[in-house]
């Protein structure tokens, strides 16, 4: 089947567009914290890869964080990378999170729950 030349040029601009579109709105969320109280921090903590920010490239400052999200940021900030045996229930091995809570576990400075859960996406308190 051949494809008059009109209709190749709007296949073309359409997948380019596409293509292009996505990496825009990523450039762009990716500096929602600019004008934040705490930016100077923020970038230097990207800069240090402490903190990564979320797959859609935005940071979202003021939201609340995960318990798994703590055990990330720790970690990476005192080079934690041992891992301990990990049982818990609400911990899969397939979840993002799971290297990070057997390092937290190994490190020590977080333990699980009486009812053997970790509840890494709770929100931390302070």
């Amino acid at each position: 089947m051949k494809l008059k030349p009109r209709i190749k040029l709007v296949i073309s601009l359409v997948l380019s567009i596409l293509l292009i579109f996505p990496t825009a709105l990523l450039a762009e969320s990716a500096v929602d914290y600019e004008g934040h109280y705490a930016e100077d921090s923020i970038k230097e903590l990207f800069e240090k890869s402490i903190i990564t920010g979320y797959v859609d490239g935005s940071f979202r400052p003021d939201r609340e964080i995960s318990r798994a999200e703590f055990m990330a940021i720790v970690n990476r900030a005192f080079n934690f990378n041992e891992e301990a045996e990990i049982d818990f229930a609400d911990v899969k091995e397939r979840e993002w999170h799971y290297e990070h809570v057997a390092r937290a576990v190994k490190a020590g400075y977080i333990k699980g729950f009486t009812d053997g859960t970790m509840r890494p996406t709770a929100n931390i308190s302070r």
